[in-house]
């Protein structure tokens, strides 16, 4: 059973959500994604967490952003900040092996 929104937010906020000086990292992904992503695009995020990477998207460069979360608390939270938020757990088939 999920548990309350707020609960939620309280708990995975510390865990899920950077700091936005990581967007301003010459070296670290987000930040690299973050520039690449022209404004008022669409973006699809898989594994989106709580949504805070696609609502600073969503604030600052004007986009649409959907997501997919496989764990149900932070697909909750996320519904709060992104335009749209799938739960589901995605299972590969045949994964890759090393």
């Amino acid at each position: 059973m999920a548990m309350n929104i707020n609960e939620n937010v309280n708990t995975l906020r510390p865990i899920y959500d950077f700091p936005l000086p990581f967007l301003e990292d010459d070296y670290g992904s987000r930040g690299l994604v973050y520039r690449a992503i022209i404004s008022g695009s669409r973006v699809l995020d898989i594994g989106c967490d709580t949504g805070r990477f696609g609502e600073v998207l969503r604030i600052q460069k004007n986009c649409t952003v959907d997501g997919v979360e496989p764990y149900l608390p932070a697909a909750e939270v996320a519904q709060t900040r992104l335009n749209q938020v799938s739960y589901a757990q995605l299972i590969m088939k045949n994964p890759l092996t090393a």
